[in-house]
Formats: structure tokens, sequence, C-alpha cells
């Protein structure tokens, strides 16, 4: 297959890199705050479960907090923290469950832990802050195995994966709606939800990727079929996300890996308004849209968004 580069996009808004930070090890999760002590946008990186933090002068150490339990805490990969600290105050779960994942909303109001009990494939949500468990989840069947179960961005659903099928059970009634890909992505406002097919199961598939009305299932806008997900924003107030392109998602039967990744970042439509290349994995945005933390090999560089 022919190497062809992504084109750039059409209007580029401008990125300028603040700082960038290299981080070895188990790095599960990353998370960006408009502004850290030192007035300067603020990184968190969870890395082996210790939380590390940085600004644009260098890293920022942990100082002793006033925090309590029911305050608020950040939510960096799979466990939650009180950023001053740096100490983790995620809900312990019984010992008697076996739980392979955790996973909080955008805000880390609630978590999900996807667990194997005694009828099976279980997800069970719990109150962050208070530590009471909001409900237990079971309801979804299916002949393919379960592959995860995790709340959704908004806190209001849990996305079940069984292969290349996804379902979102809706925490307050518990009903499933309809089938859809497994690499489906819903906004945190529920404005909108990203999905293209799995092309690990369909490698021949060539449709493009789809930013769909949940409400209603329609098509709101489509995007490159070579985009296998997308990282939103948790502003209320905006739609902004980046888009993770990869060469091998968009022609899978002819997949070479490495595969060669980049990010568009976007403000709610198909039109991207700046590019990021250099193979990152992931992208997150400070609450504001300020700034975005990209993630590289090994790197995380932090951009200024204007």
């Amino acid at each position: 297959m022919a190497v062809v580069d992504p084109p750039p996009p059409k209007a580029l808004k401008t990125l300028s890199a603040i700082f960038e930070q290299k981080v070895t090890g188990d790095v599960r999760g990353v998370a960006l705050l408009e502004k850290g002590p030192r007035a300067s946008p603020f990184l968190l990186v969870n890395v082996g479960g210790v939380l590390y933090a940085f600004d644009a002068q260098g890293a920022v150490g942990p100082v002793a907090s006033s925090w309590k339990a029911g305050d608020a805490v950040v939510a960096v990969g799979d466990d939650a923290f009180d950023p001053a600290s740096h100490v983790a105050h995620s809900p312990p779960l019984p010992k008697t469950l076996k739980c392979s994942s955790k996973t909080f909303s955008a805000d880390a109001s609630r978590m999900s832990a996807h667990c194997d009990d005694t009828s099976g494939d279980t997800v069970y949500v719990y109150d962050t802050r208070t530590g009471a468990q909001i409900g237990v989840f079971k309801e979804f069947q299916t002949a393919a195995p379960i592959r995860s179960g995790s709340i959704t961005q908004s806190g209001n659903f849990v996305f079940w994966v069984a292969r290349s099928e996804g379902r979102f059970e809706e925490i307050k009634s518990h009903v499933t709606g309809p089938s859809m890909s497994s690499h489906s992505v819903m906004s945190p406002d529920e404005r909108l939800l990203f999905s293209t097919v799995d092309r690990n199961y369909f490698t021949d598939e060539r449709s493009p990727a789809s930013m769909l009305d949940p409400k209603h299932g329609t098509v709101v806008f489509s995007l490159p079929a070579d985009v296998d997900t997308v990282f939103f924003s948790s502003s209320e107030h905006g739609r902004m996300f980046a888009a993770h392109h990869s060469r091998n998602w968009g022609d899978m039967s002819h997949a070479t890996f490495p595969d060669h990744t980049w990010l568009t970042i976007h403000l709610g439509d198909a039109q991207a308004i700046a590019q990021i290349v250099g193979n990152p994995t992931e992208a997150t945005f400070a609450h504001d849209e300020s700034a975005v933390a990209v993630r590289f090999d090994g790197v995380i560089r932090v951009y200024s968004v204007r």
C-alpha cells in the first residue's frame, strides 16, 4: 500500500508548545488543569498508581492539603487524586470482588469497577466523593465474551464491550440501548457520540467514522475512515475534541505495525483546526479548552490553544 501523508487541515488554529515532560514507567493516565499553584497549566500523571505533577517550571511536589471526605478530586487514569497532596481518594472495593479495571466520569464524581462476581461480569458504580454504592449492573448479556464495562464521561451510562459490539446502559433506569460498534465514545455533555466500525474484526471495512446525535441516532457529520477514536473536552461550553488517526486503521487488511498516527483538533465539527504529528497516542484538554496535553512515546507535551 502506498504511504500517503495526512493532508493538513484547511484552517489552522495556533498550537504553541508550553512545555514537555519525559515520563517513564507504567503511565496509567494523564490529566490537565488550566492552572496550577504557579499560574501555569498543571499536568498530572499517574505512574503506577503514584501521582506526579508538572508545570512549565518543572516538577511540582505534594503539599499539605485541607482535603476532606466529600471534597472534589481529579481523575487521572484508573485512580482519583487530591491534586495538592497527590493522595489517592478512590472508593475502596470489597475484597471479595475480582475487578479488572476502574473508570471515572469526567468530573471524577462517579467511579465504575468492572468485576467478575458469582453471577459473571458485573459493573459496580460508586459516588467517588462519599464512597456510597450507586448501583450494580449486569443486564448486558451476550454470547461473545464481555471485554469491558465502564462508566461514560457524563457519569450517566455504563458502556459495555463484547468483541466488536458495544452497548450503553443507562445508570438511572438500567435500560440497555441498541447495539453499536465497540469503538464508540460519548461526549461528556451527551450531545455527540463518536462511532466507527471495529476494524480489528472487519478488516476490509472502508466506511468513514461518524459523529452521531445520541438521542436520535442520526449522523451529525463524518470523519475519515482512519480515525479510530476521539478524545473529548470536558467543557460544558465547548465541543472541542481530538481525533486519533491511524494509517493502519484506515486499511487494516494491509496493516504494518508499528502504525503511523497523528491527531487533528476540532471545534465541534468535521473541520480540523490544528494537527499534531509524530505518533501521538492520546490527548487531554484543560477544562477551559485553553490548553491540551498530548502523549507521545515517553514524552507528554502541553500546548496552548489560541
